[in-house]
């Protein structure tokens, strides 16, 4: 079954707890998976970035947006229970819907609840979600805006980039070293050679392209018989483009890595190539380590 919205899980919250007891979160948590048939596999699931359970953060939001409105309290740490408020909600309406939650918002108990007010997105997604998905679209937009900038440079200033890439991402030694290699061979489908680590024990042999058009296997095979030629065995092939799929394939048999014009500016990004920062946002959680009396 599809993990269901956040506020999906308000309705059977309260109807579980309203005898008024004591209940641990943990315990709503087994419950709500176990009336919404969610799988082990569902509940399992995390997010990328932070890694929290996507399950669990769904009910701990609606547990906030509840604790909020006055439905629930916190009698102690860890426990939850249905308010006078919450018990006569849930026995006057057989939906506990997103408008009744947040209509019971107020100034002493209600939070400033980010929204988008261009769709459903935000009933549909908890906060933080949405904070990721906004996120994941400002870096999106300054990845396409840097390589923009990448694919107007010129072919010096492309070498010189890739060299400042390398070297934040702990290739090439000192930047002396390298900035005397790349760049300078031009020696048959080779624009540069980078020492994989500071002691210089291996050579990465580099082909850097600032094309449009999308790299294709013959262009591969051109870099690869260069290789061969300086007995090398690590390459890697740096495009501003794409690749075919026939490229992509004879890269791998060769054990060359590709690094694509989409892939570039993350990596820039990523590394702070040509980028600075604008804003800082940290989103923070409890320590509850630092709250477990018996340390």
């Amino acid at each position: 079954m599809v993990v269901p919205k956040f506020d999906e899980l308000f309705t059977t919250f309260l109807d579980y707890i309203k005898d008024e007891k004591e209940y641990n979160i943990n315990d709503v948590v087994d419950y709500l998976a176990g009336v919404f048939n969610i799988s082990e596999e569902e509940r399992n699931k995390r997010y990328k970035q932070s890694g929290n359970l996507i399950f669990s953060n769904k009910v701990g939001w609606a547990r906030l947006y509840l604790n909020k409105a006055g439905f629930i309290e916190s009698p102690r740490r860890g426990k939850i229970k249905i308010t006078k408020k919450g018990i006569t909600i849930i026995s006057t309406n057989k939906i506990i819907d997103r408008d009744i939650v947040e209509d019971n918002f107020t100034e002493e108990n209600g939070i400033s609840i980010i929204t988008n007010e261009q769709d459903d997105m935000s009933t549909e997604r908890t906060p933080d979600e949405l904070f990721r998905e906004n996120y994941e679209i400002i870096q999106q937009k300054l990845a396409n805006e840097l390589l923009d900038y990448v694919k107007n440079s010129s072919p010096e200033f492309f070498e010189k980039l890739v060299l400042d890439l390398l070297l934040k991402m702990g290739y090439g030694g000192t930047r002396e070293d390298a900035g005397k290699r790349i760049g300078g061979t031009k020696d048959g489908g080779i624009d540069g050679i980078i020492q994989e680590d500071r002691l210089g024990f291996n050579n990465i042999y580099i082909q850097a392209k600032k094309w449009e058009n999308k790299i294709s296997r013959p262009e591969l095979q051109k870099f690869i018989g260069a290789l061969s030629d300086n007995n090398a065995q690590k390459g890697i092939f740096i495009t501003t483009s794409d690749y075919t799929n026939e490229a992509l394939e004879t890269a791998r048999r060769k054990n060359i890595v590709t690094i694509n014009g989409t892939k570039l500016a993350r990596l820039m990004i990523e590394f702070n190539i040509g980028i600075t920062t604008k804003d800082i946002y940290e989103i923070k959680s409890i320590d509850a380590d630092y709250f477990n009396e018996f340390n």
